[in-house]
């Protein structure tokens, strides 16, 4: 059976986007989108989501400003990298944004 995943946020960014090019000369945009779920007992609680866009559509949400409204369509990624501080292996998933 073929393997499928999607994910759709609307949310507002949380930092100004961030660009950079890769290795081979693409380019790259992170940000991160907040959400803010309605809970019933008032509680308020920030889920952060980190977003990477590459190639035009990088480009594009390179103009992305903290504050911005935003919604995002795309796959799951997991990043891994080691510490540096504890030299621990971290991993952490990612929308890489269509």
């Amino acid at each position: 059976m073929p393997n499928f995943c999607k994910v759709i946020i609307l949310g507002h960014a949380g930092r100004d986007a961030e660009t950079v090019q890769t290795n081979s000369g693409t380019p790259m945009t992170k940000l991160s989108v907040a959400h803010n779920p309605y809970r019933r007992d008032g509680d308020k609680a920030t889920i952060w989501f980190d977003v990477v866009f590459f190639g035009k559509t990088a480009e594009r949400a390179a103009a992305i400003t903290k504050g911005t409204a935003i919604y995002v369509e795309g796959s799951l990624d997991q990043e891994s990298w080691t510490d540096k501080t504890t030299g621990a292996d971290r991993t952490k998933l990612v929308i890489k944004a269509d």
